[in-house]
């Protein structure tokens, strides 16, 4: 079986979606809709935007993909979208910025960052990883948390008690960002920068989806199709790109867009998932590709047909304990995750409030939404039936006085990391890797010898909006755009 196109996009993600939108819907498009196809291997696109309507039993739906339309001042999509009238952020928007309810495992009542000046303190302590790094880039890198102890044992004597025991581990809220464990996560990199503040999507980011698939003709993708081969530079049936998928399609092309997740992409060509190239990826390519990691950030929701916790409140951090298995040597990038139970406040739990009046105007039941790291995303994913059992002595603190804790009537989680088309969430920067190699050789900010018509997008090869949707999106506009330019 083979098909025929100009351009083949691989992927069906959003910067697929928008790399395909682009290229049929440019106003100067010399390209028609025969002109062009697009290949994904599930049954579904999209990619990590996954909107689920259907498993509520409180009649709400969840994102359990992108959530957020981060860096709100420069947002490109945000305003696109804004512009064009699909998003209105009064209606569909939610500003997560107020400070949340902080927790401890030792306390039975919400611990007072402010009293204890902890926000003065988290802000020096991310001022102190900026300047031990900045000051001389060429530093070696180490763990969030080997740096977060060296600034606790230079400014010991500036520090309480209480503020080592319930504010330093605050610092661990970067495990929520980054889907990694504190031990693996970059210090030189963990500084994150948003351009504005985060609007929560009540919407659902399906609906952008949905604006993009609007315009693109429905046999210009074909589903099911696990990419295991790409040929490049000979003659293929008169073009100069042959793409070969499990199920024996083959399809010849003269421009190929490639989207897949660097997760997907850093495999080897001899994985049950990995792509072979023919020639290979030069070696400075692949060295790229495996120069950062893949993150494993998470979603777990408990829906409640009653509210025990403080409605008032939109989010509650719940402080990982000292005890955890974080004191070990062994990160949890180097143990076996699915069948291995991770302790209890081992990490930190990030827990976001549904029924708040920020994020619903339902009195129908109560929901909350918990983001996982590594290593937790991972047990909860592969074991879902036992999210509530782990979760519950974290989830009992956030209970009101004379509340009684009871057992949800739902449990929703996402599974990104049992997913082998995805394998995570996002690009992550654990020790010692460096994102600026992948964006200058998938970008040919450096001279590069894949040939000029293989053109790759994703959010790992995006500078601006790494890791978000917008990310994602400008990067299947720009390679678009570059091929319309040159297909002429």
């Amino acid at each position: 079986m083979s098909r025929d196109a100009r351009v083949c996009v691989v992927g069906g993600g959003i910067s697929g979606l928008s790399a395909i939108h682009r290229l049929l819907n440019d106003e100067h498009t010399p390209l028609a809709p025969e002109d062009v196809l697009l290949l994904e291997a599930q049954d579904y696109l999209g990619g990590r935007i996954r909107t689920d309507r259907t498993s509520s039993k409180i009649g709400k739906s969840y994102d359990l993909g992108a959530s957020w339309f981060h860096d709100s001042l420069t947002n490109t999509v945000l305003k696109q979208c804004i512009k064009d009238g699909t998003f209105n952020v009064k209606d569909d928007g939610r500003f997560t910025d107020k400070n949340a309810k902080v927790f401890h495992n030792d306390e039975e009542k919400a611990i007072d960052l402010n009293g204890l000046r902890g926000y003065s303190v988290i802000s020096e302590l991310e001022k102190y990883i900026e300047h031990y790094y900045f000051e001389d880039i060429g530093m070696e890198d180490m763990s969030l948390q080997k740096i977060v102890s060296k600034y606790v044992d230079e400014f010991e004597d500036s520090l309480t008690e209480e503020q080592k025991k319930y504010v330093i581990p605050y610092i661990r809220h970067m495990e929520s960002w980054m889907g990694l464990h504190w031990s693996d996560i970059s210090a030189k990199y963990s500084s994150v920068d948003f351009e504005g503040r985060d609007i929560f999507n009540l919407k659902g980011f399906d609906f952008l989806v949905k604006k993009l698939l609007k315009d693109v003709p429905e046999e210009r993708l074909i589903m099911h199709q696990q990419v295991k081969r790409i040929k490049v530079g000979e003659n293929y049936s008169g073009r100069r790109v042959a793409v070969e998928c499990a199920s024996g399609l083959k399809v010849t092309c003269d421009y190929l867009v490639m989207t897949v997740p660097q997760s997907v992409l850093s495999l080897p060509s001899s994985h049950d998932y990995g792509i072979e190239w023919t020639p290979s990826l030069p070696s400075a390519v692949e060295t790229a590709i495996q120069s950062v990691h893949f993150g494993k950030l998470g979603k777990c929701i408990f829906e409640f047909d009653n509210i025990w916790w403080d409605v008032e409140e939109d989010s509650f951090e719940i402080l990982a304990s000292a005890n955890g298995p974080d004191t070990k040597q062994i990160s949890p990038s180097e143990q076996h995750h699915d069948n291995t139970v991770p302790e209890v406040f081992s990490s930190h739990t990030t827990v976001y409030n549904l029924s708040s009046n920020n994020f619903t105007e339902s009195n129908k039941g109560g929901a909350l939404l918990i983001l996982t790291s590594e290593p937790v995303t991972q047990y909860i994913e592969s074991s879902p039936h036992l999210a509530w059992q782990y979760y519950k002595p974290a989830l009992s603190k956030l209970s009101t006085p004379g509340a009684s804790v009871t057992d949800p009537i739902n449990v929703i989680t996402s599974n990104w990391s049992q997913n082998p088309y995805i394998r995570g969430s996002y690009t992550a920067l654990r020790v010692r890797d460096d994102p600026r190699e992948i964006y200058l050789q998938l970008k040919r900010e450096v001279p590069s010898s894949v040939p000029s018509y293989i053109r790759f997008a994703g959010e790992h090869t995006a500078l601006d909006g790494n890791g978000c949707v917008h990310g994602a999106f400008c990067s299947g506009q720009e390679e678009a755009s570059w091929i319309l330019q040159n297909c002429k």
